[in-house]
């Protein structure tokens, strides 16, 4: 079967199915599609080339042209989700670490400053500090099949000390972001940092696995910015902290600062209070 960017040609030509076999040639575009072949087809007039009623082409292109910027939506930042892992084992590792370049592609992990070259894997430690991943079969994953996941705790190497353990990417903050969202959960202190400064971090929503929390980055957008999560150590005993990190996402929506949620929650109150007058009334 003849193909135009992985699409079968007979759903662009309209004596050979019918409207609602291309309608689903449609969804495949929309789904499957790379951008560059999304682009490309829309060059093409792929859209006039379907005999259905003009609304739901219009319609139908509106959602391709959607998918194809939300591609792009995240700058040039790479695997926010983590989901790019490759679990590539280290021979003789005495934790069963995995590389972690293919474990965390697109990201750089130190700790103390340190450059990491391996990473744990469905494992945490005890009291060191270590970066890793959880993916299948864990129980830790927030989202997806992959989970990154920091500690802090003691040195695992060299003289006794503290660990501090960072996680971070280098990339084009879009143009038009003006919150940063993720999700996670903290068993320690952490802190989000762009271009090594903190961003204020509100909580979005609160759920029995996790906490998204948001940050406003306007001021990054649209250029080149380091984007850093790091974990401390508590400062009592036990010192070890484990953060898990998922769904990082660069937004078009602001996030309103805590004192708006406030008054939100007492506009709310204030309005339930109302409602329930007017009824008994």
């Amino acid at each position: 079967m003849q193909r135009h960017h992985g699409v079968p040609t007979a759903l662009l030509r309209p004596s050979y199915c019918s409207d609602e076999e291309r309608a689903t040639g449609f969804v495949f575009f929309c789904v499957v599609l790379p951008p560059h072949a999304v682009v490309s087809t829309l060059r093409r007039s792929f859209c006039h080339q379907i005999m259905i009623p003009m609304k739901a082409k219009l319609g139908l292109c509106t959602i391709i042209l959607a998918c194809a910027l939300q591609t792009f939506a995240q700058g040039t930042f790479i695997n926010l989700g983590f989901e790019s892992a490759v679990i590539i084992p280290v021979p003789g590792d005495p934790y069963s670490r995995v590389q972690f370049t293919e474990a965390l592609p697109g990201w750089i992990g130190t700790i103390n400053g340190s450059l990491e070259t391996r990473a744990l894997y469905n494992k945490m430690f005890l009291d060191s500090g270590g970066i890793g991943i959880q993916g299948p079969g864990s129980g830790a994953t927030l989202s997806g099949s992959y989970t990154a996941m920091l500690q802090s705790g003691y040195a695992l190497t060299g003289p006794p000390a503290l660990a501090i353990s960072s996680l971070s990417q280098t990339g084009m903050v879009p143009g038009d972001a003006r919150s940063l969202k993720f999700k996670v959960a903290a068993y320690g202190p952490f802190q989000v940092l762009m271009n090594d400064q903190a961003l204020s971090l509100t909580p979005l929503l609160v759920t029995s696995s996790y906490t998204v929390y948001g940050a406003n980055i306007e001021a990054f957008a649209g250029a080149s910015s380091k984007l850093t999560f790091t974990v401390n150590p508590k400062q009592n005993p036990p010192v070890i902290s484990t953060v898990l990190f998922d769904d990082i996402e660069f937004s078009v929506q602001s996030v309103p600062e805590p004192g708006t949620f406030s008054l939100l929650g007492v506009g709310g109150l204030l309005l339930a209070s109302r409602m329930r007058r007017s009824l008994g009334a």
